[in-house]
Formats: C-alpha cells, structure tokens, sequence
C-alpha cells in the first residue's frame, strides 16, 4: 500500500489566542496518522503546550526546534493510527496571543504504530541556503513521508526545496513547510534556498511505511513441498 496524503487544513493567523482549533474537511479513515505542524512568523514565541482532537485525545511532539520567548519556534506532532469520524484539532499554548502558521495532514498508508522513523531539527545563522536537519539523515527502505517546517527571521516570497520536496501552504512568507513521499530510502538534509538572507529554526520528521509483508507460499507446496520440484 503505498503513502498518500488524504488531505490538509492550514490555519496562519497573527494575533491568534489560545486554543486555536482545525477542523479537517472530510471526516478522517480510521488506521490513518494525522500530523500537526507549526512554525512561527514573529520572535519570541510561546511553545504549543498541547495537541489534542475530539476524536482520539492528545497527541505526541516528535520534533521541535527553537527557544521559547527567544526566537521563531518550529514543531510537528503526530497521532498514529487515528479514530475515524469528523476531526477537530485544538491546539493549547500558555496565556496570551500569539503569530503562527500551522497545518493538520491526514496520511494513509503508514505504519499504525512506531510510525517516528528520524526526528531532528538546526538553528541556521543569516544565509540563503538552510538546512532542516543538524546532520544528514537516511531513512527507513520501507518508504514513507519526510516532513520538514521553519521560522525565518523575516518574509521571503520566493523559497526553493530541495529536488523531491513540495512546499505545504502559503499563507505566511516567513514560515516554510516542506513535504516529501518516498517509496523507499531518503539520505539527506531537506534542504531549502531562499531569495534574502535569513536565520532560521527548523525542524525535521520522517515517518515510515509499515515494512512488507513476507510472500506467502502456495497451498500446495505447504501440503506436498516435494511438488515444488514437479
């Protein structure tokens, strides 16, 4: 079965106060993992407490990279194996307002449980290159999804992934989202250029199919397996 992006729902609000909530359009497939990102369009950003949906309940923080109340705060959660039904997902962070971007991704397809293959995330000083990834990573043979978001310290409208990579909404020109699908092993960075040099925070998740089930051997040779020679 291969991995399929069902679909996504982006909320980018300035000032926004918490809880924050994102309804999926269409009601999610039981089996399937839903993802969260946000990163974060404005310094000095509270960190998201707290994911959760009326569905399933809360949800777990694979990867995140930044300072809170410091600089730009990118993050990605996940729920494994989801409920089906109609899906809203509140999102808790501590007392005030707040500048983010974020997104809700519902994916079949992926292992139902073990899913988090590698997680990792970079502070990048001023430049036009990034990197969402403290060092290369290779992921899971199986194949699966390469999720990747960062806060940059001012808006860009004109960003370049990496080759295989697509951009994930629009709304905000200083926050970048990147996806990529794989059939088998990724070995890289999940990198991105962008037009003005720029810090950034970013984070980095890749999430892996389930491994193949082994073939199965015919009925007969089960019963008689000096067949096989025949």
């Amino acid at each position: 079965m291969s991995v399929t992006r069902i679909q996504s729902k982006e909320l980018n609000a300035s000032g926004v106060a918490s809880p924050s909530t994102i309804s999926f359009t269409s009601n999610v497939a039981a089996g399937n993992l839903l993802a969260f990102i946000s990163a974060q369009a404005a310094a000095a950003n509270r960190p998201i407490a707290a994911v959760s949906d009326n569905l399933n309940g809360a949800w777990t923080k694979r990867s995140s990279k930044g300072v809170a109340g410091t600089d730009r705060l990118a993050e990605i959660w996940t729920l494994e194996n989801t409920l089906g039904g109609a899906c809203t997902v509140t999102i808790t962070w501590s007392n005030g307002t707040d500048s983010k971007d974020m997104m809700i991704l519902e994916y079949s397809g992926l292992a139902t449980s073990g899913a988090t293959d590698a997680a990792d995330g970079v502070t990048e000083t001023s430049s036009t290159s990034h990197n969402t990834t403290s060092a290369t990573q290779t992921t899971s043979a199986n194949g699966g999804v390469l999720l990747a978001c960062a806060g940059l310290n001012g808006s860009d409208v004109t960003l370049s992934p990496e080759s295989g990579f697509s951009s994930l909404g629009n709304a905000n020109t200083g926050v970048v989202m990147l996806e990529r699908i794989t059939t088998g092993s990724y070995t890289g960075r999940a990198t991105f250029s962008t037009t003005n040099a720029r810090t950034s925070n970013a984070c980095f998740l890749s999430l892996k199919a389930p491994a193949a089930a082994p073939g199965k051997v015919p009925w007969h040779l089960l019963l008689n397996p000096l067949s096989q020679a025949l």
